[in-house]
C-alpha cells in the first residue's frame, strides 16, 4: 500500500498533475485564503474573516485513476486596507481564475479614512480530461475569507463575516468588491471567492467605518465536512498538517493568511525485494539518462488488459500560471457611502443588523460582526459639530477633562472677549503672567457632572474639578474630582496644606479676576438635565492660566501626556496638498510646539506618516 502525501502552499499558480494509475482514494485538507483587515482611522479597521476549512477522508477517486488530470490551486490571503485620503482598498486574494476574492472598498476622498480589506481566494481541487476545461469536475472548494471594513472617525470598521451570502454577479464563484465611500468614511470589506462568491460589504453615511464582506462558500465532497472558523481563527487548526498563520484573518490593516492544501493519495500497490532472506519494500527505482540518474515515480504492468501499479512513490505536478488570478472581484452589491448625519448614538452603530443584500456583517439570528465605538472613538462622537463641507469635523475631544459651557467669555490678548467654543489653536489669550498661545482646543460632554456658579450670579458655567487662582495658588471646588478626571500635572498644581493634601476652594476665599482679587461669597451647584451638553477648554503653550468669565483659571490638562491630538494642521490645510501641509506643520512645530515631547507623542493620527517622513529626511 503506497501512501503519497502532497502539501501545497500559495505559489501564484495552478498545480496540475495526473491521477496515478491504481489510485483508490484521496484524503483532502483544504484551507482557503483569509480576508484582509480594514484600514485604520481614529477607530481601528475591522478584522478579516478566516479562510474556510474543508476535509474528507478516503474519497473514492478510482474512476479517475490514469484517466484524468488533477489540479490544486491554493487561495491567497486578501491584502489589508490602508489609511489615507481616498486610500485604495486591499488587493484581492488570488486563486484559480474566477475563484478569487474581491478588492476592498476605497476610503472616502475628502478626509483620511480606512479602506476595506481584500477578500481571500478559494482553495480549489478539480479533475479534468485532457483537452477539457480544468474545472470540468470540481472535487472540493474551501471558500476564501471576507475582508473587513475600514474605520472612520466615529467607529471602527466591521469585521469580515465567516458566513456566506451568495453573490448574484457573474461569475458566481468570484467574491465581490467592497463598496467605496464617496466623501469621508471607511471603505467596505470585500467578499471571498468560493463555490458561491461572497457579497461585498456596504460603506455607510457619514464618517464612520464600513461593513465587512461575506465569505465564499464551500464545496464539500460526499462524506466530508467543513468548518467556517470563528472570527480570524480558521477551522482545522488541530490537524497535523496545519501550520501557524495559514488562513488566519488579517488584523486591522494587515493581510490575511494564505491558504493551504494537503492531498493524500492511496495506491494499493507495493514492490518488494528479498535481501538476505528478508523482504524489503522498494522505495525508489532510478535509471541513468545521459549520465544523470533519474528517479522513476511509478511502475505498472498490464493484467488482463488493465494496467496495475507495481509501485508508486510520488505524483508529479507542474505549475500553470495562465489559469490563475483575477484583477478584481465582481461588481459590489453593497451600498456606496456618502455625506449625511452619522447615527445619533454609538449604540446605533453597535447594534446595526440590517441586511440590504450586501455583505454588511449581518449574521442570521440578528448577531453582527458589526462596528464598534471604542473609547477612543467615543471621544470623537460629536456629530453636531459640522464643518463648512457639511460633514462632521474630526476634532479633539477628551472624556473627563475640566471645562466650561459654551458662551463662557475668554479674554483675548487684544483685550476683546471671545466665546470659548470659538477659540482655536493659534489664538493668543490673556493669562495671569501675560499673553499665551493656544496650542490645543478640546471639548467634552457634561455627562452626570454638576455645574457651579459663584456669588449668586445665576451663571452655572464650570465643573467642580477646574482650578481657580486664589491668593494661595490654584484650588478647585472638589480636588478629589481633579485627581479623578484630570491629568497628574493639573492635580499637582493645586496648592497643598501642611499635610500635603490639596486644599479646596471655599466660601470667603479671594480669587483673581480681571478686576483684581474678588471674594467668593457663595458657591452653588445645579443639576443640568442634559448629559450631552458640550463643554470646552484648551491647552496653552507656556503658562497654565487664562481668564474665563473674568476669573483666572487653570488651562487644564486636557490630554497632555501623549494623548494630545493636534488638529491645527487639519483645520488649516486639510490634506489636499500634503507637501504644503508638511511645510506648514514644520513651521508650526518649530515656532509653537518647540520640543514638547507630550505634543510630539500625540501627533494627529493623520500626520503620523508625515512626521515619520520628516524625521527620516531631517525636514
Amino acid at each position: 500500500m503506497a501512501i503519497i502525501i502532497k502539501e501545497f502552499i500559495y505559489n501564484g499558480g495552478v498545480n496540475i498533475g495526473e491521477v496515478p494509475h491504481g489510485t483508490s482514494t484521496l484524503t483532502l485538507h483544504l484551507w482557503g485564503g483569509a480576508g484582509g483587515g480594514g484600514g485604520d482611522d481614529v477607530g481601528d479597521g475591522g478584522t478579516g474573516a478566516s479562510g474556510q476549512y474543508v476535509t474528507v477522508t478516503n474519497l473514492d477517486i478510482s474512476a479517475y485513476a490514469a484517466v484524468k488530470e488533477i489540479t490544486v490551486t491554493v487561495g491567497g490571503g486578501g491584502e489589508g486596507g490602508s489609511t489615507g485620503t481616498g486610500a485604495e482598498g486591499g488587493v484581492n486574494g488570488k486563486s484559480l481564475t474566477g475563484y478569487s476574492g474581491g478588492k476592498g472598498g476605497d476610503a472616502g476622498p475628502q478626509n483620511p479614512s480606512g479602506s476595506g480589506g481584500g477578500g481571500g481566494g478559494a482553495t480549489v481541487v478539480t479533475v479534468f480530461t485532457s483537452g477539457s476545461s480544468i474545472t470540468q469536475t470540481v472535487l472540493a472548494i474551501a471558500g476564501g475569507g471576507a475582508g473587513a471594513g475600514g474605520a472612520g472617525a466615529y467607529s471602527s470598521g466591521g469585521g469580515g463575516s465567516n458566513t456566506n451570502n451568495a453573490t448574484a454577479r457573474s461569475p458566481g464563484t468570484l467574491g465581490e468588491d467592497g463598496a467605496p465611500h464617496s466623501t469621508a468614511g471607511g471603505g467596505a470589506g470585500a467578499g471571498g471567492g468560493g463555490a458561491d462568491g461572497g457579497t461585498g460589504g456596504s460603506s455607510d453615511t457619514g464618517d464612520i467605518g464600513g461593513f465587512g464582506g461575506r465569505a465564499g462558500s464551500n464545496t464539500v465532497p460526499s462524506g466530508g465536512s467543513a468548518d467556517n472558523g470563528s472570527g480570524i481563527t480558521p477551522g482545522g487548526t488541530g490537524v497535523a498538517y496545519y501550520e501557524s498563520g495559514v488562513a488566519v484573518g488579517g488584523a486591522n490593516a494587515k493581510s490575511g493568511g494564505n491558504g493551504k492544501a494537503v492531498l493524500i493519495f492511496t495506491i494499493p500497490s507495493e514492490a518488494k525485494f528479498k535481501v538476505s532472506g528478508a523482504w524489503k519494500t522498494v522505495t525508489g527505482i532510478h535509471s541513468k539518462t545521459a549520465g544523470i540518474w533519474k528517479r522513476l515515480v511509478g511502475g505498472y504492468t498490464k493484467v488482463s488488459g488493465e494496467w496495475k501499479a507495481i509501485f508508486a512513490n510520488d505524483v508529479n505536478f507542474t505549475v500553470n500560471y495562465a489559469f490563475f488570478g483575477d484583477d478584481n472581484g465582481g461588481t459590489t452589491s453593497g451600498t456606496v457611502g456618502g455625506d449625511g448625519a452619522i447615527p445619533a448614538t454609538p449604540a446605533a452603530v453597535e447594534s446595526d443588523t440590517g441586511d440590504d443584500g450586501g455583505g454588511d456583517g449581518y449574521v442570521p439570528g440578528g448577531i453582527a460582526r458589526a462596528r464598534e465605538v471604542p473609547k477612543k472613538c467615543e471621544t470623537y462622537w460629536v456629530p453636531e459639530i459640522d464643518t463648512n463641507s457639511g460633514y462632521p469635523a474630526k476634532t479633539t475631544v477628551c472624556t473627563n477633562c475640566s471645562c466650561f459651557i459654551a458662551g463662557t467669555k475668554v479674554r483675548m490678548a487684544d483685550g476683546t472677549d471671545m466665546n470659548i467654543e470659538d477659540v482655536i489653536a493659534g489664538d493668543l489669550v490673556k493669562g495671569k503672567d501675560g499673553d499665551d498661545l493656544v496650542t490645543i482646543t478640546y471639548r467634552t460632554l457634561k455627562g452626570s457632572r454638576k455645574l457651579y456658579s459663584f456669588n449668586k450670579s445665576g451663571s452655572y458655567f464650570v465643573t467642580s474639578e477646574h482650578p481657580f487662582w486664589t491668593e494661595e495658588g490654584f484650588k478647585s471646588i472638589k480636588p478629589e474630582k481633579t485627581l479623578e478626571r484630570e491629568e497628574a500635572q493639573v492635580y499637582n498644581d493645586l496648592v497643598k496644606d501642611k499635610n500635603g493634601k490639596p486644599m479646596a476652594l471655599k466660601v470667603n476665599e479671594n480669587v483673581k479676576t480681571l478686576d483684581g482679587m474678588v471674594r467668593i461669597r457663595d458657591i452653588e451647584s445645579k443639576e443640568i438635565n442634559n448629559s450631552n451638553l458640550p463643554l470646552y477648554s484648551f491647552v496653552l503653550k507656556n503658562n497654565h492660566s487664562y481668564f474665563a468669565d473674568g476669573y483666572c483659571v487653570h488651562n487644564g490638562g486636557g490630554s497632555t501626556t501623549g494623548k494630545v491630538v493636534c488638529t491645527t494642521m487639519y483645520q488649516t490645510t486639510g490634506l489636499e496638498d500634503w507637501r504644503r501641509a508638511m511645510k506648514i506643520w514644520g513651521i508650526y512645530h518649530e515656532r509653537v510646539l518647540g520640543d514638547r515631547k507630550d505634543v510630539q507623542n500625540g501627533y494627529h493620527w493623520m500626520f503620523k506618516p508625515y512626521s515619520r517622513m520628516m524625521r527620516k529626511i531631517k525636514f
